[in-house]
């Protein structure tokens, strides 16, 4: 599966790290369409090179945190670690896209990192 509701464990995880204030839950208004597989592609595009940005961020959580970011890796440990396999997945799936296949992923992933940008701002 391509995703999983995250905010519980990243909200967990942050509440056991030293410093980190606690996340602020807004509405996402203006989720894209996803209405077929290769719209949702493009959703995922964004996603899951997130949980890689995820990963550099737990490395460097772990070097600075220690034993706290051992208990607190619900969503930085785990969610991370998968990272690599979905990202190989999702690019067989868009490699065999034409040109004009492709334009839909594309359009789709610039909506959702627009929301998500949107949304980061929003949060504060």
């Amino acid at each position: 599966a391509w995703y999983r509701p995250q905010a519980p464990a990243l909200a967990a995880d942050l509440a056991l790290l030293p410093a980190c204030p606690a996340p602020r839950v807004v509405d996402a208004p203006g989720l894209p369409s996803l209405p077929n597989h290769v719209a949702r592609l493009g959703a995922a595009y964004v996603l899951v090179g997130s949980r890689l940005g995820a990963r550099t961020i737990a490395r460097n959580l772990r070097s600075q945190w220690g034993a706290a970011f051992i208990a607190a890796s619900s969503y930085y440990g785990a969610e991370a670690s998968h990272a690599t396999e979905q990202w190989q997945s999702l690019m067989g799936q868009l490699a065999p896209l034409d040109e004009a296949e492709a334009e839909v992923p594309s359009a789709i992933a610039v909506a959702t990192f627009g929301l998500l940008m949107t949304l980061s701002e929003a949060a504060g």
